[in-house]
């Protein structure tokens, strides 16, 4: 008979698993639906699920220097991607949207992310995706009540 895992087993298998799941959905940085760098490509999803977010909100939010993220928000505006705006009530605060050619770029983007999870869960019924997608966005709105967005 064999013994079950212990609670610390469980968690050990559940952080190789995610880091593997990441892994295997950035496996090529650039074949994300529209040729982007995948650090590029986390912008562009995060300015689209957060319109009008100012540069050190998305810097907190992708857990990343604020200097990083100027650099990396500064090739996407000079690609036309991404615009910064002035905010109407404090000028010293640029917000990020995308443009039209950035959300376009997001659509595509989309499907691809889309087609590779629909790939690696190919294996899960529909029940089994059902029961995975109630744990993830249960752990995932603990994270958001502890700031861990």
């Amino acid at each position: 008979m064999t013994k079950s895992p212990t609670r610390e087993e469980n968690i050990n298998s559940i952080i190789y698993s995610f880091i593997n799941f990441r892994k295997g959905l950035v496996k090529d940085s650039r074949v994300n639906g529209c040729g982007l760098p995948h650090a590029q490509a986390e912008v562009l999803f995060c300015i689209h699920h957060n319109s009008d977010i100012g540069s050190s909100e998305l810097a907190k939010y992708l857990n990343i220097t604020p200097s990083a993220t100027t650099q990396l928000v500064d090739i996407l505006v000079n690609s036309g991607i991404v615009d910064r705006i002035s905010d109407n009530f404090d000028r010293r605060v640029t917000r990020l949207r995308l443009t039209v050619k950035g959300e376009g770029m997001m659509k595509q983007i989309m499907e691809d992310k889309m087609n590779k999870v629909s790939e690696v869960l190919s294996l899960l019924t529909e029940n089994e995706i059902a029961d995975f997608a109630n744990i993830l966005n249960k752990v995932s709105a603990s994270l958001d009540k502890k700031g861990g967005k």
